[in-house]
């Protein structure tokens, strides 16, 4: 007898099964030390606060009961240090939840969502999900976008504008006042800007969400906070809009161990000042190693670079033999000659630029190396 399968709907058809990561595939079977640069994660452990908060969590004996639905305890937190209201913010159990949340309150089919490109393939995957057409905004150079560019893909058909700030693949930004425009241009599209790199790149309009009912800022505690394990993301954007979108957050919220995790690093600002402190100076180290190697690079204001190189699989691939993995970006357009990098602290960017010294695929000395205008400020100005 032959199977047949239930008809499956259009928009889950049309999606990409999910890859494997290449680290995976190479380290099958094995259990080696390495240097893991591939994912812009921390290089560093979270606080001591939260391995004794989930200590505790543990040994509490309450695991066999369902979370606060209203994780009132961690948006109270998250208020105090976005310096927005409560009532304005919303948690999720991982990026992926939020952004399929986000995504099915405000597209369909018939719809179009815009996607500042690059992106990572999580935002297009999950927006694609509603059934609704996304389109990846092209720029001139995107590792300096216009926002006459991103409006120039605008069409009557556009619902939701989605744009990472800093971009999580070349680090760019966008500035307060092209926001400011996009928002007010723009004022029956929801603009979602996603700050998961706000504690390196220090930028955030989270202020204006009372100003522009159109705005949502996401971010997440995954990065700086060194809690990409658990991955707890948070919305920011006007109270009415909440409404809608916790109709859908039911069951999405972080579980006890991440709350309570999420709450105790929040309580831990000196350890998350140490870890910026300690990407800025390899920042710093990495500005003038590259240079003096002569790769083709630029520094984000986030936590990783962008390099370029002749053979970027055959580049990866000699990395991995050294146990450092890094990111290449073969399947974007424009970018299959790029490297991402996630910057650690100062003792593994020597080992990282001694490696880079031995591998030297990249091209000459270019005179477009760069720092992000902002990363240039911040982490150069004390050098």
């Amino acid at each position: 007898m032959d199977k047949k399968l239930v008809k499956v709907c259009p928009q889950v058809i049309e999606l990409k099964d999910p890859e494997l990561n290449y680290y995976d595939i190479i380290l099958s079977g094995e259990n080696r030390t390495l240097l893991k640069l591939d994912n812009n994660e921390s290089t560093l452990p979270p606080s001591e606060k939260v391995l004794n908060s989930l200590k505790k969590t543990i040994e509490g004996e309450t695991l066999n009961h369902h979370p606060d639905y209203n994780i009132g305890k961690l948006k109270r937190k998250l208020s105090h240090y976005a310096g927005v209201s409560f009532n304005s913010i919303t948690c999720f159990g991982n990026e992926a939840s939020m952004i399929e949340s986000i995504g099915h309150t405000y597209l369909k089919q018939g719809l179009d969502a815009l996607a500042t490109w690059p992106n990572e393939g999580l935002v297009s995957h999950y927006l694609c999900s509603t059934g609704a057409r996304v389109i990846n905004s092209q720029f001139e150079d995107p590792f300096k976008p216009r926002i006459e560019e991103l409006i120039s893909g605008i069409s009557n058909k556009t619902r939701l504008i989605y744009i990472g700030n800093p971009n999580p693949i070349t680090g760019s930004l966008f500035s307060e006042a092209e926001l400011v425009f996009l928002l007010s241009y723009a004022e029956n599209i929801m603009i979602v800007v996603d700050e998961t790199y706000f504690e390196y790149s220090g930028c955030t309009i989270a202020d204006m969400i009372e100003s522009y009912p159109n705005l949502i800022v996401v971010r997440s505690l995954s990065r700086a906070f060194a809690l990409a394990g658990m991955d707890i993301s948070y919305i920011m954007t006007d109270p009415e809009n909440l409404k809608f979108i916790n109709r859908l957050a039911i069951g999405k919220y972080p579980n006890m161990l991440a709350r309570n995790a999420a709450m105790a690093a929040l309580e831990d600002s000196r350890h998350l000042e140490n870890t910026i402190y300690q990407i800025n100076e390899s920042k710093k180290m990495l500005y003038s190693g590259l240079n003096m190697l002569g790769y083709d690079f630029t520094i984000s204001p986030a936590n990783f670079i962008t390099l370029k190189v002749t053979e970027p699989e055959k580049f990866t691939l000699a990395m991995a033999e050294k146990n450092i993995y890094v990111k290449h970006l073969i399947k974007y357009h424009g970018f299959e000659n790029h490297i991402r990098i996630t910057i650690g602290t100062p003792d593994q960017t020597g080992i990282l630029l001694d490696i880079l010294s031995q591998i030297r695929t990249g091209p000459v000395k270019s005179s477009h190396n760069r720092l992000n205008r902002l990363t240039e400020h911040r982490a150069l100005s004390k050098s």
